[in-house]
């Protein structure tokens, strides 16, 4: 850390080699750094009300704040924050007492507007809609863009174009397809959350439908962190009605699939909703997340794939896309990606026939009317 003084304070920029778990022991050595101590907080009062600021660092977007490092923003899973949140959630299910456990903190986050369901407010609702409404909020995310918005207020950072995904990979419609049209596809990435699991994962599922183009329109994504197995078929059954014909249908191959696939098919006769499922399931687990999704980037690199504009799902999608392989979630990159393994070897639908204008005639009909005009009869042209 290197300090530097403006007029009675003092500044203290830390750089990339502190900025890990460990410190180490020669780390006390160096004179040009500021003394500081780590004590353990013995209680916390309050002391009423007073004007606060905000401060904000470029660059390292962290200060030194009576003795205490206050870091504003965590722009990325791989800055200090994220590596502290990772190492939390990678040692979590540790004995304690083991000395590579992390410790465990309240990570706290009020997005500006709300990810999912709170205690307080619903999915999409504004944090201080007496502030700032959402009408205003969406102005502000327009005017910062992608990356600025989901760090400073919605405290979710991405990465600025991403590694095994990139944004240039994403194609955005402006007008939905004729569903009529469409092969549909439908695929599930199952996880059943609990607290003493770790990462706590979301089931998801997606819906896509191809064209006689072989372009695939991401149309649906249905996603749901429950302890109950019955809501999750429910929420299948739901997806799987609101289509006429679903072509192909699967659902991850695994220990949640089977333990409940006799209740869905109790659930399928209650709802009079039929699905589909093949005895030999095609959805087998791939080791590798990375091999899993390879069709699905190779898809998406020629622009194969198309998402909707304007929706806040895409949004959510685009950022775990962004951060895979390396970011904390992945269960929307893994439905998409199975989405698109039931896909494979399928041919596209046909090109649908144009309605025939009333003033075309075919063949048959121009032969038949030259016949009338010119014999008043049969003739050999009737053939």
């Amino acid at each position: 850390m290197n300090q530097a003084k403006c007029a009675s304070y003092y500044t203290t920029t830390v750089t990339q080699e502190l900025d890990t778990l460990k410190l180490s022991p020669w780390h006390s050595l160096e004179y040009d750094t500021s003394d500081f101590m780590l004590d353990d907080i013995i209680s916390i009062e309050a002391a009423g009300i007073e004007e606060v600021f905000d401060v904000q660092v470029d660059r390292t977007e962290n200060f030194i704040a009576n003795g205490l490092v206050s870091h504003n923003t965590c722009w990325h899973d791989d800055d200090l924050s994220g590596r502290l949140q990772k190492a939390m959630i990678d040692t979590k299910d540790l004995e304690d007492g083991d000395e590579d456990k992390a410790d465990q903190f309240e990570v706290v986050k009020y997005p500006a507007i709300a990810i999912e369901d709170e205690e307080y407010r619903s999915k999409g609702e504004a944090l201080h809609p007496e502030r700032y409404d959402l009408q205003a909020l969406n102005r502000i995310k327009a005017v910062q863009g992608p990356r600025y918005w989901a760090a400073l207020y919605q405290q979710d950072p991405v990465p600025d174009e991403g590694a095994y995904f990139t944004k240039n990979m994403f194609v955005f419609r402006d007008e939905e397809p004729h569903i009529e049209h469409l092969d549909i596809y439908q695929a599930w990435d199952f996880a059943v959350s609990d607290k003493h699991i770790k990462g706590n994962n979301w089931t998801v599922g997606v819906t896509i439908g191809v064209d006689h183009e072989d372009m695939a329109h991401v149309l649906e994504r249905t996603r749901i962190k429950t302890s109950d197995a019955g809501e999750i078929i429910d929420q299948i059954l739901n997806m799987y009605s609101r289509y006429k014909r679903v072509s192909v249908f699967g659902g991850e191959d695994g220990q949640i699939w089977r333990t409940m696939m006799h209740a869905l098919k109790r659930r399928m006769k209650e709802r009079n909703i039929y699905i589909h499922i093949p005895d030999n399931n095609p959805l087998k687990a791939i080791t590798s997340k990375e091999t899993r999704a390879r069709p699905l980037q190779d898809r998406m690199s020629n622009k194969k794939v198309t998402f909707p504009k304007g929706q806040i799902w895409v949004d959510e999608m685009i950022k775990e896309f962004l951060r895979f392989p390396s970011g904390t979630q992945d269960d929307q990159v893994d439905a998409m990606a199975w989405c698109v393994h039931l896909l494979l070897g399928k041919p596209p639908p046909r090109k649908p026939q144009q309605p025939r204008n009333k003033l075309e005639k075919t063949v048959a009909e121009q032969l038949r009317a030259f016949r009338l005009n010119k014999t008043g009869g049969n003739s050999h042209l009737l053939a």
